[in-house]
C-alpha cells in the first residue's frame, strides 16, 4: 500500500515501478475513489497516440 500527500498532479496516469530490482505484482486492487474538486491544472494532460 501506498499513499501521495501534497501531490501537484491529483488525476491522470497510474504507474507501477520498481527501485532498481526486478518486481512482479499480482493481486492488484484499484479503487476509483469519489469525484473532488479537481482543477485543470491538477489533472495531467491526455496522451494522443499518433497513427502508425
Amino acid at each position: 500500500m501506498n499513499g501521495v500527500s501534497q501531490s501537484s498532479v491529483k488525476k491522470g496516469y497510474l504507474c507501477l515501478e520498481s527501485e532498481g530490482a526486478e518486481i512482479h505484482f499480482r493481486n492488484l486492487r484499484i479503487l476509483e475513489l469519489p469525484p473532488g474538486t479537481t482543477t485543470p491544472e491538477q489533472t495531467a494532460p491526455e496522451v494522443k497516440k499518433s497513427a502508425p
